[in-house]
């Protein structure tokens, strides 16, 4: 009788431990996201004003209740800085106690630099309503694609979870993308 229960007990433990095996990559990806607290990156973000493109480089410092943003390029705008909040609250550039705004995306309600807040929600937290596993850069990795409000941001992620490309689109145009070169 008790090597007939433990055989049982041996059977059901083989099939609980079989559980996480059937997990999403999705899943997978925001519960590591979701676990880090402090982490850094660097990277390139092109926003499109509709015909008029820019480039910045930003290099970001994240703590669970605050990002620090600091522009490194262009060289005019090198050293702005800015300091979100989690929820992208106080969304504008300061250099030397002069505040400069940024202006809103087309159709969108958001400036630039509230992007990189959405974005970082995504990666956490966000709605998932397409996974796949594509090439990109001489691996495989996993897009996911989030819907939040009238905004759609697809996300490469590298197998250990790094995000390498996120874009943001409006309504189906692009409006973003953050090419990451770092994280940390």
């Amino acid at each position: 009788m008790l090597r007939r229960f433990s055989i049982l007990a041996a059977v059901f433990l083989l099939f609980l431990s079989a559980c996480g095996a059937g997990e999403r990559p999705s899943e997978r990806i925001q519960a590591h996201h979701a676990a880090l607290e402090r982490f850094s990156w660097s990277g390139t973000l092109r926003v499109d004003y509709g015909g008029h493109v820019l480039d910045f480089g930003l290099e970001c410092e994240t703590e669970p209740e605050q990002m620090r943003l600091r522009v490194t390029s262009p060289e005019l705008l090198r050293g702005l800085s800015a300091t979100l909040t989690a929820d992208g609250a106080a969304a504008a550039l300061e250099y030397d106690g002069l505040v400069l705004e940024t202006g809103k995306l087309p159709g969108t309600a958001l400036s630039p630099l509230e992007l990189i807040p959405l974005i970082r929600r995504q990666w956490s937290g966000g709605y998932v309503i397409a996974e796949a596993r594509e090439p990109l850069r001489g691996q495989t990795v996993n897009r996911l694609t989030y819907a939040t409000g009238n905004l759609e941001i697809d996300v490469w992620y590298a197998p250990d979870h790094t995000p390498l490309i996120c874009e943001v689109a409006a309504g189906g145009v692009q409006v973003a993308r953050l090419t990451l070169d770092t994280f940390n």
